[in-house]
């Protein structure tokens, strides 16, 4: 079975449907799509999200990194995508590099006595602590209209050779848009040669997760899980390329 006819087997035992649109990228007649900043939180959890506006109507995207403070690799890509002059077709592309900004100082997975982030996107987070700012998140990417998102996170070992571990994965929330998406983006990654072990799918994504909170409303939502066994430019790089592909089969880079 070839690495394309895996992943797709692997998706339909997913119980998802699989239809396969990559675009181009962006025209060199695209102009550079203009850039704003929005404030999100307060106190010590606020962050920045940074608002690329594409040159006709289409999807809204969501990029966030930094969720975890020690996982380093997707808050250095998210601040590399978001200093990029985007030259974006169409749609916006919203990115939120140091979402978890305290747990990133303290180079912890989550601000002591606090809560884990990504385990506070439910209808029951409290207005503490991650819990506040996970409120915080949502309510911003209420009001963005979010079509797609991509979370950015790493795991210890290879998924394909540790069960305990998600490195090199994609995990995707069980719908068809998410699928879709998933399969141009597990593609593109696996695509240069000697890099590593093969990024596998895995789902769905833990309950109170972002990814599963976004999916739940309807968005394509994956998290792209690097591994910490390999080098950190390594990581931010495959980072940086399964947002790009992301972008391309949505339609904003044709």
């Amino acid at each position: 079975m070839t690495g394309r006819a895996k992943i797709r087997w692997l998706l339909v035992c997913l119980g998802l449907g699989i239809l396969l649109g990559i675009g181009g990228m962006a025209e060199v007649g695209t102009p550079v799509a203009p850039v704003t900043r929005e404030v999100i939180g307060t106190g010590k959890y606020q962050t920045q999200a940074y608002v690329f506006t594409g040159a006709g109507p289409g999807p809204t995207v969501l990029v966030v990194g930094g969720v975890h403070g020690n996982e380093p690799a997707g808050h250095l890509a998210a601040l590399r995508l978001a200093k990029r002059r985007w030259r974006l077709a169409r749609g916006r592309l919203i990115i939120v590099p140091a979402a978890n900004a305290p747990a990133l100082k303290l180079g912890l997975r989550a601000v002591p006595y606090e809560g884990d982030l990504n385990r506070s996107f439910s209808a029951g987070a409290n207005g503490q602590g991650a819990g506040a700012l996970a409120c915080a998140l949502l309510a911003a990417v209420e009001s963005w209209h979010v079509a797609a998102a991509v979370d950015l996170h790493e795991g210890r070992d290879y998924a394909a050779h540790a069960e305990e571990s998600v490195g090199r994965s994609v995990i995707i929330y069980p719908n068809d848009a998410s699928a879709t998406l998933a399969l141009a983006v597990l593609e593109a990654l696996n695509a240069p040669p000697g890099t590593g072990a093969a990024f596998t799918p895995l789902g769905p994504p833990v309950q109170g997760s972002l990814t599963a909170a976004l999916g739940a409303e309807g968005a394509a939502a994956l998290i792209i899980e690097t591994s910490e066994r390999d080098p950190l430019e390594q990581r931010v790089k495959e980072h940086c390329l399964a947002v790009e592909q992301a972008l391309q089969t949505l339609g904003l880079l044709q």
